[in-house]
């Protein structure tokens, strides 16, 4: 026991005998060469140190050096991968104590790190993972520490598209003990003006840097964004990423307004959140196992983004149930909506169709578009070179069928949307469709309808004005309110004058035929006949587009044969008709 108290007293004796001569033992140029030592074994970059180095010794040893400065690729001349005020280091003591400068901590004042892409796409944050790796394998081990960040700043610049993002009031604590144990980072920043917190870990660094996956773990969160990630490494350059993902934003416009998006004016989109199984690899994103969700919209499918110069998306979503009623359906290709449907001043705007390119199928089982109701609908959305195409494969339309495309674009260079359409129903019946456009009713029957159509302009009013094309109409066995023809030919026919229009008067029809013609702000109606038991009218003119005036001229054939025959004009509005009657035999 005694002998053993002499060996315990030896070495607190010399271990306050090696402190005491700490001082003596320590010159600036081993703390100025030993710190940047291993602050280069981490980065292989040059690392310059301004000024001689401060030290205090109690009640812990600690090296202050002014003016650092990491330097970039030799071949990028100006960019500095980080530069700080000063450099704060706490030396390790026992090693110390044998004549070895080992630090332990770091903590960094006012840090800038200045992430700079060149006009030749050279990366100066680019490392040499591989050669890093092999000095590794080589010197076992690299003893780091604990890095403290404060008051930072973070400088994203692109030369070669003259764009630059900066990130401010940075602050993190990144614990990484040595290059073969975990790194974890905890931290803030501030981005547009909307504070960041950040976590990350990787669990072991050393595989990354050689290539082989690692356990990894991240999280973001902001008011208007949060992003969560669990799952594997696999390395640095190019850098790639797989497992789980989750991504939401309560509300879209405030997150496009964030990143400086422009989106138009009207309503406020809700939550929008992606989460799945993803993977990043070599500049493109990927989630398969899918839950999209936008309001009360919520989907499953599998989606590709690849960031090139126009990001493309392409993908599959299946939803049980799609609502695609104003405000949603307006809030990107329309400004100024308000809480309600387009009205005729509504301005269609096109800037956002050059921000992506786009391949989507979606199916739904059911969609809703303000009054309409779909079902069992098969779709795709194709958004390529500004031209935004909407296919419509199939769709369940009020007992019939409807098929078609539509495609939206900039009109010209002085703007203003392009939209054009070609549109088939069969079988549809007639009343559910009629109350979508008007609350008249009465109006009955099966229908079969094309339509061929083109416009261009920058409002509502003027998408209409400027219509062109051609529409075919076919029903059977229907009704139309408004006037009752059958009435009026009867009553032609015994000799009597005709009879006024009454509330609740409706056509009925075995057959009705319409094709019309559109140009110069109007309808032109080459042929609208309707037929019915023992009479026939046939109507030829124009329909005006903005205003609703009529300029029809037509007959009407009746008894038996339709031996009879009666000229008449429609004029008037689509509201108001007015008819003048003319009797010949």
């Amino acid at each position: 026991m005694r002998r053993l108290l002499v060996a315990l007293l030896v070495v607190v004796v010399l271990a306050v005998a090696g402190l005491l001569a700490v001082p003596f033992l320590i010159s600036d140029d081993m703390l100025r060469g030993r710190l940047a030592e291993q602050i280069a074994s981490v980065t292989g970059r040059d690392v310059s140190l301004g000024g001689e180095p401060v030290v205090r010794f109690f009640p812990e040893i600690r090296v202050t050096v002014n003016d650092i400065a990491i330097a970039g690729p030799p071949e990028m001349v100006d960019a500095d991968v980080l530069t700080m005020k000063s450099l704060t280091g706490i030396v390790r003591l026992l090693p110390l104590i044998i004549g070895r400068v080992e630090f332990r901590s770091f903590n960094l004042e006012q840090p800038v790190v200045r992430l700079i892409r060149d006009k030749e796409n050279r990366r100066n944050w680019h490392f040499d993972s591989g050669a890093a790796a092999l000095q590794l394998a080589f010197s076992g081990d690299v003893l780091l520490g604990r890095f403290e960040l404060s008051d930072g700043m973070v400088i994203y610049e692109d030369r070669s598209e003259g764009k630059l993002e900066r990130f401010e009031n940075l602050n993190l604590i990144a614990s990484w003990p040595s290059i073969r144990n975990p790194v974890t980072l905890d931290g803030s920043l501030t981005w547009n003006g909307e504070a960041m917190t950040i976590e990350a870990a990787i669990d072991n660094p050393f595989d990354l840097i050689r290539g082989r996956p690692t356990p990894a773990r991240a999280n973001l969160t902001s008011s208007p964004l949060t992003v969560a990630f669990d799952g594997q490494a696999f390395k640095l350059e190019p850098a790639e990423l797989s497992g789980a993902f989750d991504i939401a934003m309560p509300s879209l416009r405030r997150f496009s307004e964030w990143i400086g998006a422009d989106m138009p004016d009207g309503p406020v989109l809700g939550q929008t959140r992606l989460a799945g199984t993803a993977r990043f690899q070599r500049q493109t994103f990927s989630i398969t196992d899918a839950q999209f969700e936008l309001g009360e919209n919520v989907a499953t499918g599998a989606l590709r983004i690849a960031f090139e110069d126009v990001p493309r998306l392409d993908g599959t979503l299946a939803f049980s149930a799609l609502d695609l009623s104003p405000p949603a359906a307006t809030a990107v290709l329309v400004e100024g909506t308000g809480p309600g449907a387009p009205s005729p001043t509504t301005q269609f705007a096109t800037e956002w169709l050059s921000a992506l390119n786009a391949d989507i199928r979606i199916s739904a089982g059911t969609v809703k578009a303000g009054a309409m109701d779909l079902s069992d609908t098969a779709a795709s959305l194709i958004l390529n070179n500004e031209l935004l195409t909407i296919g419509l494969a199939q769709s369940t339309f009020y007992g019939g069928d409807l098929s078609g495309n539509i495609t939206y674009r900039q009109a010209d260079a002085n703007g203003g949307a392009a939209i054009s359409a070609q549109m088939r129903a069969v079988g549809f019946d007639v009343a559910g469709v009629a109350s979508l456009l008007t609350d008249a009713g009465n109006y009955e029957g099966v229908a079969t309808t094309t339509a061929n159509v083109e416009t261009a302009g920058s409002t509502l009013a003027e998408l209409i004005g400027n219509l062109d094309g051609t529409t075919r109409f076919r029903a059977q066995n229907g009704s139309l309110p408004g006037v009752d023809l059958n009435k009026l030919a009867r009553a032609l026919a015994a000799g009597e004058p005709p009879p006024g229009i009454a509330a609740g008067d409706a056509t009925a029809f075995d057959q009705l035929e319409s094709d019309m013609v559109f140009g110069g702000h109007a309808a032109l109606v080459e042929k609208t006949i309707i037929t019915a038991a023992n009479q026939e009218t046939v109507f030829a003119g124009s329909i005006g587009l903005i205003d609703g005036r009529l300029d029809l001229s037509a007959f009407m054939r009746t008894g038996e044969a339709n031996s009879l025959q009666f000229p008449f004009e429609m004029a008037g509005t689509i509201v108001q008709p007015t008819f003048i009657f003319a009797r010949t035999n």
